[in-house]
């Protein structure tokens, strides 16, 4: 086993991440199926057996079949000039490296032009469909970029809106990727793996290709501002895209295994809804896909753990997966996460740059155990009944202080924290019982007794605590 310390693939920004997960997945289905990985401060961890990542990269790598015939742009529509070449590229290559790839695209087509005729199917279908029809090869690409949960069909704002983000498909960037690397020329062969050798490296020997990044990584997307000169191009290292797409595929939705908590959200792993609350970055009713909590593990892992710990994506709060960010931050403080993660990084999935999204880390969670974090869960409750009634302004300001206050403490923990989510609560209640429409909805509900704060409050140091008695 050689142990690589690869510093061109960190944690951060998410498209290093997503290659990262992709070099993890590609090794262990591969060729090396007792590779481990684990993430550190100076880039990603591989122990593997083989000696040259970037050579075995460059000459053995086989891609994995993504295609996307349900969306405008993906090669599969009468309008799609240069995806359709790019397709038609691929599949004129009979490098046996291809060979699944070829299959796929058979499959493809016929569901595309099926979708695309007279009598087509609507866009649900045309998923369904394919998801039927294509090898095996294809689904965990399908499963990646779209939820089929009984009728409803919902996109996981990872992969955008079905794998594209709105011209933008990245199933025809990653065919275009592809193109470059599989070239057949000499000099070609040289340029790919002194390309591979950049990316794990974190150089730049060889030049970066212009092509779209999409949300992934926010500094080298281009466009207005994006220079000292104005606007710039996107630039990307092929192999960085492409292992991209072969990372996101670990985050492939697993409907049935959490069908018991509703489909949406709870079957997106490591995924919840858009939240400004604890953010530097976002603001109260920014346009945003949603958030992603990547996890990060520093002890090494094989591929079937992580498979395993994408499979679970346990994250859970008062029994059930955590949706809203506040349910993350909590269940990284009361060990309702998988054993083995030390970390994640809260990403949110904000429109920025006009119509453009980008993937901005908010901040590094450290997993860590704070038992009193648990004692929100008796507050939720009755909260959720005073959001339930037609809340008067009055009433809708002081839900909003509270929701401030509970991700406080939910991140932080701790006595003052504590005391401001108790003031926000008796400000609520009060709030509350000066409305009749909203004090109607809630009127058979008590908040929790304060005993259950107090004790614990009395348990624990607190300088403010012991000024407060002795006034």
């Amino acid at each position: 086993m050689t142990r690589h310390i690869l510093p061109g693939l960190r944690s951060e920004p998410l498209a290093s991440y997503l290659a990262g997960l992709g070099l993890i997945r590609i090794l262990g289905e591969q060729i090396d199926s007792d590779s481990t990985a684990a993430w550190s401060d100076g880039g990603l961890v591989v122990q593997t057996a083989v000696d040259d990542i970037a050579a075995w990269l460059a000459e053995r790598y086989v891609p994995t079949p993504v295609l996307s015939p349900w969306n405008e742009g993906s090669g599969f529509g009468a309008k799609d000039k240069a995806p359709k070449d790019a397709l038609a590229s691929l599949a004129a290559n009979m490098s046996p490296r291809l060979d699944a790839f070829r299959a796929a695209n058979a499959a493809a087509r016929r569901v595309g032009e099926t979708y695309r005729s007279d009598a087509g199917w609507p866009k649900e279908r045309a998923v369904r469909e394919f998801r039927n029809r294509c090898p095996e090869s294809v689904l965990a690409w399908i499963d990646a970029a779209v939820v089929l949960a009984g009728d409803q069909t919902l996109f996981p704002p990872l992969l955008g809106t079905g794998g594209n983000d709105g011209r933008l498909d990245f199933s025809t960037n990653f065919h275009q990727r592809l193109l470059e690397l599989l070239d057949a020329a000499p000099r070609a062969g040289q340029r790919r793996e002194t390309l591979a050798r950049d990316l794990l490296n974190g150089t730049q020997v060889e030049r970066l290709s212009s092509g779209a990044v999409g949300q992934f990584d926010p500094a080298g997307a281009g466009g207005p501002n994006s220079s000292p000169f104005g606007a710039a191009d996107s630039v990307v290292n092929p192999w960085g895209f492409v292992l991209l797409v072969e990372g996101a595929l670990l985050f492939a939705s697993t409907v049935v295994r959490r069908n018991q908590h509703g489909a949406g959200r709870a079957a997106m792993p490591f995924t919840s809804l858009p939240s400004s609350e604890g953010s530097v970055s976002g603001a109260r009713g920014e346009t945003s896909r949603g958030e992603l909590w990547t996890p990060l593990w520093d002890k090494p892992f094989t591929l079937a753990e992580v498979r395993q710990l994408f499979a679970e994506a346990r994250a859970s709060w008062r029994g059930r997966p955590a949706q809203q960010a506040v349910e993350f931050y909590a269940a990284t403080r009361t060990l309702g996460v998988s054993r083995g993660i030390a970390a994640f990084t809260r990403y949110g999935l904000h429109r920025r740059n006009g119509l453009a999204f980008a993937a901005v880390p908010i901040e590094r969670v450290i997993v860590t155990n704070r038992p009193e974090v648990a004692l929100a869960a008796r507050l939720e409750e009755w909260v959720s009944w005073a959001r339930r009634g037609e809340a008067s302004t009055a009433v809708s300001q002081q839900i909003r202080r509270f929701d401030k206050a509970h991700l406080s403490f939910a991140r932080d923990g701790g006595p003052v924290a504590l005391g401001y989510l108790l003031a926000a609560v008796t400000d609520l209640e009060l709030a509350v019982g000066r409305s009749g429409r909203t004090r109607a909805a809630v009127q058979a509900r008590r908040p929790p007794s304060a005993e259950d704060f107090l004790r614990w409050l009395r348990s624990v140091e607190c300088p403010e605590l012991r000024i407060l008695r002795s006034a």
